[in-house]
């Protein structure tokens, strides 16, 4: 509750002027009941004409106070629910974007996005509607049951005798309703994580046949939500009933004794229906109330899931720490160890890439190339060791200054939904449209870019789905050099691409290479003949290190990669008739 505090806090001012105004008009209600006395004993049963001319414009006036007071608590209520609810939200984002990519990687990107968009939605409909109807209620009740008490205390304390026996049951279906919610809102999220990958992954669905796999993974994950909220209906059906049988009981006691009151003298008829006018209108707001209940104990459930969230620990900013400052660009791993909860992942790796230089990283899958880049890029922490960078441990300088000072340009490109500047100028938001241009000539997308329908301007669709494979790539490339970060990170740039498309790629990589110090995973041998070291790992070691010429000679693990690499492409160039049977380094 102290987290939902938090975000109350701030339109605190807002919603106790609601509350006040949900206070007056109880007041109002329970004062027109109070009136119904005077009316019938001084005036109805009079025959006093007076009255009957006035009340028509009493009931006018009564209304129009009530439409107004109701029109502002509405509206107050309103308007801080959708505050509330978009602090809640954005807090959501930013803690979820701050999130490690350990903790990403362990939750369905569909899962979080649900926490988002469902569990908050859930959240601001309980408070534009439930929590308003419910407090207004909760006054109501509380200003007609003064009123009972005033008028006859013996009846309306055996209204309250009943009463708790009609609010237990509710309480119990409440916290049984929190905690279904929870699980509700969970079998949701799978859902869509399946109804996602059912979709972005169609293509794959489509080749391998499994269309009907997928159909029968999404009906068995939307069968079990059904039946789940199929079982909570028979709770929220049946709580409305239980205490409004229980509220019947009352009211037939009430009538039997205010009956005899009335006939025995000690009771006016004008109190016995003012007592029953402000039992009847406290009637609503009592079975209204424990249909609320039930709501209001729902969106705490899924307030509890998106608090999950923001519970899970951020990456840390490191603010208070001094910005990296490189001068060259020299790089230096020394002992460095890794590992992932209780599994080991690097062991002892050293070796330093001058500045300027070309590392080239090869080895067999699982061998750890992926894993030492993401702890330069500060994406993981060394579990022990240092990473250095013109002599300054990145693990003591500010994340946001390190991450500024490198490039990457990896394998699976991600281009947002939205247009070709804004992809291109990701990493320079503040770039101008002669800088953009001169990236994208540089990257070989220029003129790709100038024929689309609205130049820079059109949008390139889902993961730029507009784009071939190796236009996705020259954007990507493009990205980096308006970057134009000193160190720079290729993660399989080219493996995904045919020999002539990787041609294109590879002269845009080298203009983007040049001046930098660069970091090669798994590149065609091409390349790794080219770099100035080749560092080979395997199972989170290095094992050989060298240049292309000196690893072949050794015979060592390089040259039996590529060996392998070799006799694959030699196998493959008969069957697929390919125009480039350049063997290939090991990737990862």
């Amino acid at each position: 509750m102290a987290r939902l505090w938090t975000f109350t806090r701030p339109y605190a001012p807002m919603l106790a002027g609601a509350l006040a105004v949900m206070a007056l008009r109880a007041v109002l209600i329970a004062g027109v009941a109070y009136l119904v006395k005077p009316i019938f004993d001084e005036h109805l049963l009079r025959q006093h004409i007076a009255i009957v001319r006035w009340a028509p414009l009493l009931v006018l006036v009564f209304y129009a106070c009530k439409t107004s007071l109701e029109y502002l608590q509405t509206f107050w209520i309103g308007v801080a629910g959708d505050a509330i609810c978009r602090d809640m939200r954005r807090a959501l984002q930013e803690h979820i974007v701050d999130l490690p990519l350990s903790t990403l990687a362990r939750t369905p990107a569909a899962a979080l996005v649900a926490r988002i968009v469902a569990d908050v939605g859930m959240i601001q409909s309980m408070i534009a509607t439930t929590l308003l109807t419910t407090l207004k209620d909760a006054f109501s009740v509380v200003a007609l049951g003064t009123l009972l008490v005033y008028q006859n205390w013996r009846m309306a304390l055996m209204s309250l005798v009943l009463l708790p026996v009609a609010v237990y049951p509710l309480v119990r279906f409440g916290r049984f309703r929190r905690k279904r919610v929870r699980l509700e809102q969970e079998c949701l999220a799978e859902l869509s994580a399946v109804a996602h990958e059912g979709i972005a992954g169609n293509k794959i669905v489509k080749a391998f046949g499994m269309t009907a796999y997928e159909k029968a993974r999404f009906e068995e994950r939307n069968q079990r939500l059904y039946t789940m909220r199929r079982s909570a209906r028979h709770l929220i059906a049946a709580s409305s009933p239980v205490s409004e049988m229980v509220l019947a009981f009352a009211a037939a006691a009430i009538v039997a004794y205010g009956g005899r009151e009335v006939l025995s003298g000690h009771m006016t008829l004008g109190e016995l229906a003012s007592f029953f006018v402000a039992l009847g209108l406290s009637y609503e707001p009592v079975k209204r109330l424990s249909r609320g209940n039930l709501e209001i104990q729902g969106a705490l459930g899924a307030f509890d899931r998106t608090a999950q969230v923001l519970d899970e620990p951020t990456e840390p900013p490191r603010d208070d720490r001094p910005p990296l400052v490189v001068d060259a660009g020299a790089v230096e791993f020394c002992q460095v160890h890794f590992a992932y909860e209780t599994r080991p992942v690097l062991a002892d790796v050293s070796f330093t890439a001058p500045a300027g230089a070309t590392i080239a990283l090869v080895g067999p899958s699982g061998a750890g190339k992926s894993t030492l880049m993401d702890l330069l890029a500060g994406f993981i922490e060394p579990t022990s060791g240092a990473i250095l960078i013109d002599g300054q441990d990145v693990s003591r300088v500010r994340r946001a200054s390190l991450r500024a000072r490198i490039g990457i340009v990896t394998q699976d490109v991600f281009l947002f939904d939205d247009d070709v500047r804004t992809n291109v100028a990701y990493g320079a938001p503040d770039a101008d449209q002669d800088a953009i241009v001169r990236a994208a000539e540089m990257a070989e997308i220029h003129d790709v870019i100038e024929r689309l329908p609205r130049g820079y301007d059109t949008v390139v669709g889902e993961r730029g789905a507009r784009f071939s494979g190796g236009e996705r790539q020259r954007l990507a490339i493009a990205r980096a050099f308006l970057k134009d970060a000193p160190i720079l990170i290729l993660d399989e740039a080219t493996s995904a691409l045919d020999t002539v498309t990787e041609a294109r790629v590879q002269r845009s990589l080298e203009r983007l290479m040049a001046g930098r110090t660069v970091f090669v995973i798994a590149h065609r041998l091409s390349t790794v003949q080219r770099a100035d070291r080749i560092v080979v790992l395997a199972d989170g070691r290095i094992v050989e290190e060298g240049t292309h010429d000196d690893l072949l000679t050794r015979g060592g693990e390089y040259r039996r990669l590529y060996e392998q690499q070799f006799a694959a492409s030699s196998e493959d160039e008969p069957a697929t008739a390919a125009p480039d049977a350049t063997p290939r380094a090991a990737r990862s």
